[in-house]
């Protein structure tokens, strides 16, 4: 079977890590299948693989198909390469793809905007002129969204959100739980440095992984107000929470203004996005996972804290309590207090946070390998590639 994989459009974030982990288990897994891979440059800068496969072949895509003007010699070169390589099936690892592929095509979706908005995530989004702006890129999304198949997501609420949302029918629509890759499994047997950008600590210094790019459902900008509910409330620790965001970003500038005004900035540390291969040791380097945030599907950063035996500590909302179930810290969404005397709560009782790490180890093994995810999805595709046109 000739399969096109499609990683074009993802440049950031959780769809980079998806689309690594599936072009490094097609090495590993791929088996006598025929392979194309396109791929964008962030993309193609963590694939860990470098030995030539007879059987994959690959192109990089420099500028995002996304984009309706500058993305048009993308999605031309795009039809070119399918057209030459002419697969059977084609597989998008994060859509929408924005385009219309002839192959049949198996997309994966994680768009939580689309699916599943709240009101709450929206009240994030300051401002009528951004709020339009938004709504009018979740209905661009949403509209090439519908143009596949079959479509893949993480959980059975997302599967049936789509499904509405697309107005096409649930059994369309199939779901692969997600997980950590198989480097933080491989990273439990490995005594790993420090972090290079986390080097000399204080002794006392209690650590808050909050691991993510930026995106306004993150709610990152509630941490300055976290940190200072920390120093009211136990004030004689030194708290540090360190964010993996792009330095020139609009986003981390916000963060650093709110950080400022409230007295807290040196209690935030940037050390900007991070290849995929240094996540474990980057959890390594720090005590706990911190999320605020405010709508995900099923964040890849709850399992792999599992995986580095750190513990949770996120928002009480039900997406995160059923990833996490009895492995998380909750705290109510979207206050600060709330948030600080769970931290408080994590770093001062070392019996609390060893029953999480504890809970965390055996609620992941619920959410199987990467292998088995990826036969999940190869099966899938050879599913897609049977229907008719």
């Amino acid at each position: 079977m000739r399969i096109l994989v499609n990683a074009s459009n993802l440049r950031t974030g959780g769809g980079v890590q998806k689309a690594v982990e599936f072009i490094n288990g097609v090495v590993e897994w791929g088996g006598d299948h025929q392979w194309l891979f396109l791929t964008s440059p962030q993309v193609e800068t963590n694939i860990s693989f470098k030995t030539k496969c007879p059987n994959v072949r690959k192109a990089i895509i420099p500028i995002t198909p996304a984009w309706w003007f500058a993305g048009h010699e993308s999605r031309k070169t795009i039809k070119m390469l399918e057209h030459k390589f002419a697969p059977d099936v084609v597989f998008t690892v994060g859509g929408p793809a924005y385009i219309r592929f002839l192959a049949p095509h198996l997309m994966g979706y994680y768009v939580l905007w689309v699916m599943l908005p709240t009101k709450m995530a929206w009240s994030k989004i300051r401002g009528v002129r951004n709020k339009v702006r938004f709504w009018l890129w979740c209905r661009y999304n949403q509209f090439w969204a519908g143009f596949a198949d079959r479509w893949v997501t993480e959980t059975d609420v997302a599967a049936a959100g789509l499904a509405k949302r697309l107005r096409k029918p649930r059994e369309y629509v199939f779901v692969i739980p997600n997980s950590c890759s198989y480097i933080y499994f491989e990273a439990q047997k490995k005594e790993l440095d420090t972090h290079p950008g986390l080097r000399g600590r204080p002794a006392d210094e209690y650590r808050l992984l909050v691991f993510t790019a930026y995106y306004s459902h993150k709610n990152l900008e509630s941490i300055p107000e976290v940190a200072a509910a920390l120093k009211a409330i136990d004030g004689k620790r030194k708290y540090c929470f360190v964010l993996t965001l792009e330095s020139e970003s609009s986003g981390w500038r916000s963060i650093q203004a709110q950080a400022v005004k409230l007295g807290v900035e040196d209690d935030i540390v940037n050390i900007g996005t991070q290849p995929v291969h240094l996540g474990p040791t980057l959890y390594r380097s720090c005590d706990a996972l911190f999320m605020p945030t405010l709508l995900e599907t099923f964040t890849a950063t709850y399992p792999e804290a599992m995986a580095m035996k750190r513990p949770i500590i996120t928002t009480d909302l039900d997406f995160a309590r059923d990833i996490c179930q009895d492995a998380a810290m909750f705290f109510i969404p979207d206050n600060a207090r709330s948030a600080a005397e769970a931290i408080v709560a994590v770093s001062s009782d070392l019996e609390l946070a060893e029953r999480l790490v504890a809970a965390g180890e055996r609620r992941l093994n619920d959410f199987g390998s990467s292998k088995e995810r990826f036969q999940k999805c190869l099966n899938l595709l050879e599913e897609t590639a049977k229907i008719k046109r």
